[in-house]
């Protein structure tokens, strides 16, 4: 029997609700602006998402782009990347499973790429993997992070356990990837948002969503994981609520 990675489970449990709001145009965009703001993304471009999500960031570029890849370790992150691609014709983008921790894929090794992203995702924390970043990129390199993150029912199971959320996990990540980033001598533009996000889940989803939380010390977790479901659900549902402070960095890269 295959057993699923907890840390991918949780991002397969939010692929849904991800890709129910992937192309509003409603709100603001952070990568997107930048990208736009700082000219990263010449027409008839090539780009490489790691950590792609449900692929909404290389579908909304798509009309500008020769040829796009993103990658990601999440089954169910990759499918509706995948749908979204076909469902907008955006036949171009080519969307692969592989994490990216485990060292570059053979697709893409030797490429160059004239704009790399890593937008908030768990696979690119270290020097190492930022070093792989760069070795694809041929023109710019954009990296954000969630340098605060909060999540109203991950709260709301805590209560009582003595123990509180990780709050404040991303802005390590991102202080040491901006520190390598000088090291190798780059001059990195920063950029900062307020994001709000409200991921609809069903129960299974939800439990699945709480996987990086969950403790061996802490035995009660599933039991109150439940309760909070069935406090907070509506048909069958929930809606979690997460706030977060975004910080992104972007960079001209010449190899």
């Amino acid at each position: 029997m295959q057993i699923r990675n907890p840390r991918h489970a949780r991002w397969d449990a939010l692929s849904e609700s991800f890709a129910t709001r992937s192309l509003s145009t409603e709100t603001p965009d952070l990568l997107l602006d930048t990208i736009t703001e700082l000219g990263l993304l010449p027409h008839g471009a090539s780009a490489l998402d790691v950590g792609c999500g449900v692929g909404h960031h290389l579908v909304r570029l798509s009309s500008g782009l020769a040829a796009g890849i993103g990658l990601d370790s999440s089954p169910g992150m990759i499918r509706q990347a995948k749908d979204l691609s076909r469902q907008s014709g955006s036949t171009h983008l080519k969307f692969v499973l592989h994490d990216w921790t485990t060292g570059t894929p053979a697709l893409i090794d030797g490429h160059r790429f004239d704009l790399v992203i890593a937008h908030k995702t768990p696979a690119v924390n270290g020097p190492a993997d930022l070093d792989r970043l760069l070795a694809c990129a041929g023109g710019a390199c954009v990296v954000a992070k969630p340098v605060y993150r909060r999540s109203v029912l991950v709260d709301a199971v805590l209560a009582g356990s003595g123990r509180t959320q990780r709050t404040a996990a991303g802005s390590k990540s991102m202080r040491v990837l901006l520190g390598r980033a000088f090291e190798l001598g780059y001059q990195p533009e920063l950029r900062h948002a307020e994001e709000t996000w409200t991921p609809r889940m069903n129960r299974e989803q939800f439990i699945a969503s709480l996987a990086e939380v969950r403790s061996a010390a802490d035995p009660d977790f599933v039991t109150r994981a439940h309760r909070v479901f069935d406090e907070c659900a509506s048909e069958g549902f929930v809606e979690d609520t997460i706030e977060a402070h975004v910080t992104l960095a972007a960079w001209r890269v010449e190899n």
